[in-house]
């Protein structure tokens, strides 16, 4: 069914998941057994619908682009193949979410499980965290988690989420539904 998303794994899936993901391409070069035990003791929350989100390519935007100048993408396949084919390195993703009240004072994280090029995220206009594999072509294509999304963003009740990739890629993108899994309490 277009436009579904996927359904929810069950925790144990979850874990599983995101421990395949820390033992395989990590991000920002951190040690993955660290990364491991804190994925350990998420869950999963939401799953964004890959067809939710808004991209433009742009070499030299920034977190607080005009909504009005982004256009609709799936997270399924390289943006080239989506008709975007200037010749920018930089795309960005965009999606507005609303975090439910309940989630507010937990720890929050992003799980991107499949991306092709270095990746920043930007929560509310604010530069939040990054992933960078530079020319590395054995990471160029794996999960990453980008964690604790600052308090002062999330208690706000909505984000707008803000994905920069950068390339060398023709089939570079977020390949994957993004995750936003979920730890203990702050």
């Amino acid at each position: 069914m277009k436009g579904a998303a996927a359904p929810a794994p069950t925790n144990r899936s979850w874990r599983a998941a995101a421990r395949a993901a820390a033992l395989s391409t990590g991000a920002t070069g951190a040690s993955r057994a660290p990364r491991w035990r804190l994925l350990a003791k998420t869950e999963k929350v939401h799953a964004f619908a890959p067809d939710g989100w808004t991209f433009r390519l742009d070499d030299w935007g920034d977190y607080k682009h005009d909504a009005s100048a982004f256009r609709p993408i799936r997270l399924d396949s390289p943006w080239r193949e989506q008709g975007f084919t200037e010749p920018d390195r930089i795309g960005w993703y965009r999606i507005e979410h609303r975090v439910p009240e309940a989630l507010r004072k937990r720890e929050l994280y992003l799980h991107v499980p499949r991306a092709r090029g270095s990746a920043w995220l930007g929560v509310n206009g604010w530069a939040t965290a990054w992933r960078h594999i530079g020319f590395d072509s054995e990471r160029n294509d794996g999960p990453f988690t980008l964690h604790n999304l600052p308090a002062h963003i999330i208690e706000e009740g909505r984000m707008t989420i803000v994905l920069k990739v950068e390339t060398h890629d023709a089939g570079a993108g977020i390949l994957a539904p993004v995750h936003l899994p979920a730890g203990p309490a702050r």
